[in-house]
């Protein structure tokens, strides 16, 4: 039945009959296996300059003939590496230093151009008011960094808070050169970076590599963005909800779920609570019966594990036990310290943007109060902090861009989830409705956990929200409705 999931849809991503590994170990994903091996070298000789020199003139040149394994690139590297390792080396340039997410981004908008307009390469139809919001959003934050710096704000204050941003840039090029079926295959292939990613975190969890949560009753945390796992949790329990190669895709699904777990992030918990109850919500009957069965399933799987932790290794701190008591913790934010500190930072927020509430104070404003966490470089409870960093995307944006800043940028998922769920009563194809609702869930629970991160603002976030973003965009074209098309 047309929109309905098929659960003998195995090969209804358009890929056939071939093998799965046939599948996943295309060209695409060799050039991002030998990047992922660089940037491990990188890390591990500090040869730094060199290495990414030479690996940003590889992938410009592969880009001319292909944008996909550099703009995948872009987005893996952030679901492997945590900011300490991604950010840790750089290349001098400009009294500051490139990353590997800015050549990378660097290289795909370089390429791009030169294959459109040196190349006459086809550019897909692209959404206007879409890209006309994402360009109206970064017009705003380089007039905010500029004013900043002229305004006495440090200079690399200003340009820290703006590179992130820049990343948004991504939606052209993928927009503009991904069709469907490319789409849904480079999918995949993210889908196989995350179970490396996956497996690199567990793995840490259980050699006790992590920093000691100092308010967790011992609970080790696992230090990777939690924000590149929503993604592929949620898009594993789709595919399976409508069988897309439903076995492999429940195991990466819960395979990540378990990497979520041992971040003890709670935020996690919600942002991912609140993507799934969305597509509960916009999604099907089948779909709601398949995930109130999903979650009963993990349920019963978790007190299964705790049972059997208590039994084979009862001394041992036992996750299960972790991940409740560090959610149930919510309940006392009054007496928790790491709330405290953020229940502070916010009234300091509050007063800046009192000051400036229409255009912000610019980018690099710090944010001032007294914290009640634990300073390494003291060594004891309390210090003054003074950070750019907010724990909130809403009140940064408030903060450093206004209220005009907030608005331009909501119109960026507010416009994709809209998109997204309005083109899903158009598609028969159910692989293409298990992307388009996956994706919807993503930006929903991203849209949430911001409101106690910077998922939308912070370096090693705002690729993948890009990729998220343009994919909604990308998928819309296969509904074929015109209107959709124009959004």
């Amino acid at each position: 039945m047309r929109g309905q999931p098929d659960n003998c849809s195995e090969n209804s991503s358009g890929q056939g009959g071939r093998p799965i590994l046939s599948r996943l170990f295309t060209t695409q994903a060799v050039v991002i296996g030998v990047g992922l091996l660089l940037g491990g070298v990188v890390a591990a000789m500090g040869a730094g300059i060199g290495i990414a020199a030479f690996g940003a003139l590889f992938f410009l040149l592969l880009s001319l003939r292909s944008i996909r394994p550099a703009l995948l690139m872009s987005v893996g590297i952030m679901m492997v590496f945590g900011r300490e390792e991604l950010y840790k080396y750089d290349i001098p340039f400009a009294g500051g230093g490139l990353k590997a997410s800015d050549l990378l981004l660097a290289v795909v908008l370089g390429a791009w151009l030169v294959r459109v307009l040196v190349l006459n390469r086809t550019v897909l139809q692209l959404p206007k008011f879409f890209c006309a919001a994402v360009l109206l959003f970064l017009v705003l934050a380089g007039i905010s960094a500029a004013g900043a710096i002229s305004g006495g704000i440090y200079f690399k204050d200003a340009l820290l808070e703006l590179r992130p941003l820049l990343q948004y840039l991504l939606v052209f090029p993928l927009m503009a050169e991904f069709d469907v079926q490319t789409l849904k295959k480079s999918i995949w292939i993210l889908l196989g970076v995350s179970v490396f990613s996956s497996l690199r975190i567990l793995t840490n969890y259980a050699l006790g590599v992590g920093e000691v949560l100092l308010y967790g009753e011992g609970i080790r945390v696992v230090l990777l963005e939690l924000g590149a796992y929503l993604p592929p949790v949620i898009l594993g329990f789709v595919f399976a909800m409508y069988g897309v190669r439903p076995r492999l895709a429940l195991g990466i699904g819960l395979l990540n779920l378990c990497a979520l777990a041992v971040t003890f992030f709670r935020s996690a918990y919600l942002g991912l609570g609140a993507g799934l109850a969305f597509m509960f919500v916009v999604g099907e009957p089948l779909v709601r019966r398949t995930l109130v069965k999903l979650a009963l399933m993990v349920f019963l799987g978790g007190i299964i594990l705790g049972i059997a932790h208590t039994v084979i290794s009862p001394k041992a701190i036992n996750p299960i036990e972790s991940v409740v008591s560090r959610f149930l913790s919510l309940r006392e934010y009054k007496d928790d310290i790491s709330s405290i500190h953020r229940l502070r930072e916010w009234d300091a927020a509050s007063f800046l943007i009192s000051k400036n509430p229409v255009w912000g104070n610019g980018l690099g404003t710090r944010v001032v109060f007294e914290s009640p966490q634990y300073d390494q470089e003291s060594k004891k409870l309390g210090y003054l902090s003074n950070e750019i960093y907010v724990h909130n995307s809403y009140m940064w944006l408030l903060v450093k861009l206004g209220a005009v800043g907030l608005f331009s940028f909501l119109l960026l998922p507010l416009t994709a989830l809209y998109t997204a769920v309005r083109s899903l009563k158009w598609m028969a194809d159910p692989s293409s409705r298990a992307v388009q609702l996956g994706m919807s869930g993503i930006i929903a629970g991203n849209m949430f956990i911001s409101i106690f991160g910077p998922m939308f603002n912070i370096d090693n976030m705002t690729p993948i929200n890009a990729f998220v973003f343009g994919s909604v965009f990308v998928m819309a074209r296969e509904a074929q409705n015109p209107w959709e098309n124009e959004i």
